[in-house]
């Protein structure tokens, strides 16, 4: 088994839901599994991101910067979803995808919730057409009900 480093992995779900948990990085394959939840507990996912089936080596001569892949998780609530990663660094990791009822999802693997939020709302993946800052934006902060104009 090769270095296994634990990071962050957050998804923001077109639906409102912010899930925050905990992923594991199998450094020597590029796999990943990961577990998260929303901030009430109430909704659980967990899921695998498969080895790359794209890799290149960076102009900065990362291995990690440019590989691509795909994954999938399930939900205690029965939804499903599927997405496409891609590096970014060794340490920053964006999926994109649908969930089962389809709503669009960004899912990020980094240090920290922090580093991630910042990403995404920093626009570089709008850029990249993988991950627009208005699905931070549909995220209702708990105890706040979502306001839905008439």
């Amino acid at each position: 088994m090769g270095c296994m480093v634990n990071r962050v992995g957050i998804a923001y779900i077109e639906s409102g839901e912010k899930l925050v948990g905990q992923v594991k990085h199998e450094l020597a394959f590029g796999s990943a599994t990961f577990e998260m939840e929303t901030e009430d507990g109430l909704k659980r996912c967990e899921g695998k991101a498969d080895r790359p089936y794209e890799s290149t080596l960076a102009p900065t001569g990362s291995l990690c910067a440019g590989q691509k892949g795909i994954g999938r998780a399930t939900c205690n609530d029965g939804t499903t979803f599927n997405f496409t990663w891609q590096s970014v660094t060794c340490s920053i990791v964006v999926g994109y995808g649908q969930d089962s009822l389809g709503n669009r999802m960004c899912f990020l693997m980094a240090k920290n919730e922090a580093q991630a939020d910042d990403y995404v709302k920093s626009g570089l993946l709008r850029d990249k057409s993988i991950c627009d800052p208005s699905l931070i934006e549909s995220v209702t902060p708990v105890n706040e009900p979502k306001v839905i104009p008439i």
